[in-house]
This record gives structure tokens, C-alpha cells and sequence, in this order.
């Protein structure tokens, strides 16, 4: 029950769903996740720190940087389900797949690859 809950609440959450529509282009450093949702890196390391709580989103540390992608689960267990659901629900919202898009084009135009440290 407890793992159920938690995955709920991380995905009851409209920046949690723009994050792992975003990742679902691929792997991303904190700042350019904060520079794509338009956020303070702090807050999206919390955002971020409950996405992996729920076992949704893996972060790989090197040194002092931080990346995050989309746990590899789907189809297996209660996350893959939970992720299928989530992506499956954002395809249908076109507005959330406008909003994907600007976000990710965002901060490729703009070339940012600089990674905050943490």
C-alpha cells in the first residue's frame, strides 16, 4: 500500500508530470531540467527527489552532478505500470504534449549544457 501511495503522490503533481514528460526524450542534468520546466534548481531537486522516491526516476551522481532518467520498470511491477499509465494519459493531452515540446526545445535552442553542481 505504502509503495502505491507514494507513486500516486508523485505523479498527482503537474511539474512531476511536465519533469517525466521531458525525460521521456532522454537523460537530463539538473540545471537543464530547471532551465526546461522554468524552475530554481531547488526546487527541482525536491520535485526530482520525490519522482525518485516513487521509484519512477533514477539519478546517477558523477562527482557533483546529477542526472536524472526515467527508471527502466516499464511493464514490470507497480512503477512500469504507473509509467505506462502517466505517459499513456499525457499522449492524450495534447496540450501537455505542446508543453513538452516548448519546454525540451527551450533549452536546446538556447544550447544549454552546463550542469549545476549540488
Amino acid at each position: 500500500m505504502e509503495e502505491t501511495l507514494r507513486i500516486a503522490r508523485a505523479l498527482a503533481d503537474e511539474t512531476r508530470l511536465r519533469a517525466i514528460a521531458i525525460l521521456e526524450r532522454g537523460d537530463l542534468c539538473l540545471s537543464q531540467m530547471a532551465y526546461a520546466l522554468d524552475l530554481s534548481p531547488s526546487t527541482v531537486s525536491e520535485h526530482m527527489r520525490i519522482l525518485v522516491g516513487a521509484g519512477l526516476v533514477d539519478v546517477k551522481r558523477d562527482g557533483k552532478w546529477r542526472y536524472y532518467r526515467l527508471r527502466s520498470v516499464f511493464g514490470r511491477g507497480l512503477s512500469g505500470q504507473a509509467l505506462g499509465w502517466a505517459f499513456d494519459g499525457l499522449r492524450w493531452d495534447r496540450t501537455t504534449e505542446e508543453v513538452e515540446r516548448e519546454e525540451r526545445a527551450r533549452y536546446l535552442r538556447l544550447g544549454v549544457t552546463a550542469c549545476y553542481r549540488s
